[in-house]
């Protein structure tokens, strides 16, 4: 998505955000 971030260990792409 916009930004790829690290949560839980678990790596999760969110479409949205700056």
């Amino acid at each position: 998505g916009a930004f790829d971030y690290w949560g839980k260990g678990t790596m999760v792409t969110v479409s949205s955000g700056t």
